[in-house]
């Protein structure tokens, strides 16, 4: 099986000295099949046809793959298998060989001192790298710092307002003043304390900016030193191959090239080392006044927490002299209704004695009281029965009764009827009698006997043919068991509302119609 590695570690067969490249980037594998396979290991992720295989992922690679390494398109390569006759062979570059043992000392230490530069250079830019990432990290901490240290402030004022709001003692008019200035103060602390701070989270931002904007100024020169060391290796390994050119003169410009690098590298360390040591300053006061507020919090909370120990002290101290004045008053009342207890016990016993006696002698009187009832029960019954029968009997009795007295009834009504037809007649004949006088007689005496005559004979029909219901003239005429006369629809709508007689008020037994013949 052949396999080789790439990544930016010294280790890999193939090293390539970028960011985006992974130390461990990815491993190129020959089965036995003749099957190239990649497998990456890389953080980015490695595309093949565009295609993103995934870290700890495999592919099978085919003639003309196009592979990218990382994902700026740096290093785009196309994958070709080699044709079978030349299938393990390795190209080697062709060396010139010299003679001259002192000059090859002198090709090999220029090659050194070449590397060392290019590597020095590359080393230099990731480290201003990472440095700038770092300073981006921690100003991000001190942004942080600041949002917590203000939250912690905005919120500490709010519990004290709000626990001095909560204290207020007064009159109602006072409290309300009192906590309407408490408002106003808190709403003038918060905005105070979130305009300062707020002032510092903003430089802060600016700075974060400012280094992000630095960190992407540092990658676009990593990307140009890249191509320009490329293009001075080109130029070296030129120089290199040319027999003209004096190798000891490259050699101590490459050594003046790294003496230069090194001064410039050591004032950038000692600005980032000035740079870093003022934000470690900062972060390290920014502690030590949070240690500071946290330990005043500490003892603001400890003096707090001791006086709510004194009054809940107070007050349980309080609690328990109520408690134990209030045991010793239920003592006396539990005693004193012991006594009270004992002494009704005794009582009680000679009452549920006696009401034991008294139960005995309810329950022999309810016996007997018992027994008389049911005895009087059926003498009752005896009795009811006895009275229906003299009731029915007397019902029968006056049921002949008023059957004859409805006979003399009807007598006496057909005889007053006699009567009423005799007096009629009379009055007719007094009428034509009259009315032949008037004539001759004055008018003024003609008219006064006229009407003499019309309201004796008015009375008359009132007393006699007159509905005492209706006040008017009879209508069918009926007449009740107590003799008396009315309409028949006038009875029959009385006798739906009462039983008695509208004169008399004796009770309607029966209706007779027997006037039928008048009208």
């Amino acid at each position: 099986m052949f396999q080789f590695t790439l990544g930016r570690g010294k280790q890999n067969s193939a090293v390539i000295p970028f960011l985006s490249i992974s130390r461990n980037h990815c491993k190129f594998k020959k089965n036995k099949s003749l099957e190239w396979i990649l497998e990456d290991y890389s953080t980015f992720g490695i595309e093949v046809n565009g295609i993103k295989i995934g870290k700890g992922s495999k592919r099978n690679l085919c003639d003309g793959d196009v592979i990218k390494l990382e994902p700026t398109g740096e290093f785009v390569y196309k994958f070709v298998i080699p044709p079978k006759s030349d299938e393990y062979e390795i190209p080697r570059k062709r060396i010139k060989v010299e003679h001259d043992t002192g000059n090859n000392d002198i090709i090999n230490n220029v090659k050194v001192k070449f590397e060392m530069s290019q590597n020095y250079e590359r080393s230099h830019i990731e480290k201003k790298i990472e440095s700038a990432k770092q300073m981006v990290n921690t100003t991000m901490m001190l942004k942080q710092q600041l949002q917590s240290d203000m939250n912690k402030k905005l919120q500490q004022l709010e519990t004290d307002y709000a626990l001095q709001i909560e204290n207020l003692k007064g009159e109602k008019n006072e409290v309300e003043q009192q906590t309407a200035r408490l408002i106003k103060e808190r709403d003038a602390q918060l905005t105070l304390v979130q305009q300062e701070m707020g002032g510092k989270i903003v430089e802060l931002m600016e700075q974060i900016k400012k280094h992000n904007e630095n960190e992407k100024q540092l990658l676009q020169e990593n990307n140009l030193l890249k191509e320009k060391l490329e293009k001075e290796r080109e130029v070296f390994l030129g120089e290199l191959l040319r027999e003209s050119s004096s190798k000891q003169d490259m050699l101590d410009q490459l050594e003046k090239k790294m003496k230069e690098q090194e001064e410039i590298m050591k004032k950038e360390k000692e600005e980032l080392e000035n740079m870093h040591k003022k934000e470690n300053e900062q972060l390290r006061l920014a502690k030590e006044k949070e240690l500071k507020d946290l330990e005043e919090q500490k003892k603001r909370r400890e003096a707090e927490l001791k006086e709510q120990l004194e009054i809940i002290k107070k007050n349980l101290e309080k609690q328990v002299e109520q408690t134990e004045e209030q045991r010793i008053k239920a003592e006396q009342e539990l005693n004193e209704r012991l006594k009270e207890m004992q002494q009704l016990s005794n009582i009680e016993k000679v009452k549920v004695e006696q009401l034991e006696q008294e139960r005995e002698e309810l329950k022999r009187k309810f016996g007997e009281a018992q027994t008389t009832a049911e005895k009087s029960l059926e003498e009752l019954k005896e009795h009811v029965r006895n009275r229906e029968i003299e009731l029915a009997a007397l019902a029968a009795d006056r049921i002949q009764q008023q059957a004859v007295q409805s006979s003399e009834v009807i007598q006496n009504l057909q005889q007053q009827l006699e009567r009423v037809q005799n007096r009629l007649q009379i009055v007719e004949a007094e009428k034509s009698t009259i009315l032949e006088k008037s004539c001759l007689l004055d008018p003024i005496e003609g008219t006064s006997s006229k009407q003499s005559t019309l309201t004796e004979f008015g009375e008359l029909m009132e007393s006699e043919l007159q509905c005492s219901i209706c006040a008017e003239l009879f209508v069918e005429a009926v007449t009740l068991n107590c003799s008396h006369t009315f309409c028949k629809y006038c009875i029959s709508r009385w006798k739906s509302k009462k039983k008695d007689c509208p004169i008399c008020r004796y009770r309607i037994l029966y209706i007779l119609n027997n006037l039928e013949n008048l009208f």
